[in-house]
């Protein structure tokens, strides 16, 4: 390495990108030492002097010792470049079969890798070393893509914790991970929801009449027995307009979860007749805010549906 400065620092890597050694010189040393590089000596003369990966004990390992760094010059200060400098031998540092490879691991959000929620890893591990890497997903996820060096991982898709493991390391490997939410109580049940219980609490429920679905609507605990009622308790037209009144009576023994917004759509229908079709959704408004959150465990609201103006058709609304 020809005209390297005065003083300074460098890092010797391997093509499969592990570092070789890390090494620094001249006035460089205070600085580079406290973040664990190695002294390689002060260069002393020659600012355009070159240094050089020497050894000057032939049949040694390439980078056996911090000797190897040198700044070679013959007698009076002159360089040799392209030349064996006096007794030193410039020693072979390509890559031999008993080197290190590469280990990289991607990780997408809500899980782990080896406990570390860092979206890259990487570790150079020697060639025909075993290595492991331990994933992870965060409660109410699974592990939903895994490759390695582009291959599908089918055994690791649908767990919560894989182990990945390679007996011994015979190239570079790059594993990618993906998680994704479970689906076990349906898509319109929130996972942000579900995460205020661990998964085993809303598995084993409680020993009311609802479903983990309905306690999301209402929002009451999947775990506690629950007393509640939603209902369209009437439906009217008011200045030309309809007017549905809904009512929620909830329990109030868990005031955290019970007197809170809920979950659920207000669905409006219509159909011409009774003696013949069907009814078709019209119109549809979320049922959730303050609108019942008075505190005493029950409450009622009334919703307004300014766009439906034919008083001479059949209306339900559905709660869901």
């Amino acid at each position: 390495m020809n005209n390297v400065p005065a003083n300074g620092a460098l890092n010797l890597i391997r093509s499969n990108g592990a570092i070789e050694h890390k090494v620094c010189w001249s006035g460089a040393r205070t600085f580079f030492e406290a973040r664990g590089y190695t002294y390689a000596g002060n260069k002393a003369f020659l600012s355009n002097n070159s240094l050089s990966l020497l050894n000057d004990k032939p049949g040694d390992e390439p980078g056996d010792s911090l000797d190897d760094f040198n700044w070679p010059a013959s007698a009076g200060g002159t360089r040799t470049p392209g030349n064996v400098n006096n007794s030193q031998f410039l020693i072979d540092i390509t890559p031999e079969p008993g080197g290190y490879f590469l280990l990289t691991s991607v990780i997408g959000p809500h899980g782990l890798h080896d406990g570390l929620a860092a979206t890259l890893l990487t570790d150079s591990i020697a060639s025909g070393s075993p290595a492991a890497i331990q994933y992870a997903a965060d409660p109410w996820y699974r592990i939903g893509a895994f490759t390695s060096n582009g291959d599908a991982v089918p055994e690791a898709v649908g767990t919560s914790n894989y182990l990945w493991s390679t007996a011994a390391m015979a190239g570079t490997i790059s594993n990618h991970v993906t998680f994704v939410a479970v689906d076990t109580y349906g898509e319109a049940v929130s996972i942000d929801w579900l995460s205020q219980w661990s998964e085993a609490a809303v598995a084993q429920g409680d020993g009311d009449a609802f479903g983990v679905e309905d306690e999301f609507l209402l929002n009451t605990d999947p775990t506690t027995d629950t007393t509640a009622t939603l209902r369209v308790t009437d439906i009217a037209w008011v200045g030309g307009d309809l007017h549905v009144t809904v009512r929620l009576d909830r329990d109030t023994v868990n005031s955290g979860f019970n007197n809170g917004d809920i979950n659920g759509t207000l669905v409006l229908e219509s159909r011409a007749s009774l003696l013949s079709g069907g009814f078709a959704e019209v119109a549809d408004t979320a049922i959730s805010g303050a609108q019942f959150n008075d505190g005493e465990g029950g409450d009622e609201h009334t919703y307004v549906f300014p766009g439906v103006s034919d008083p001479a058709s059949f209306y339900r609304a559905v709660i869901r």
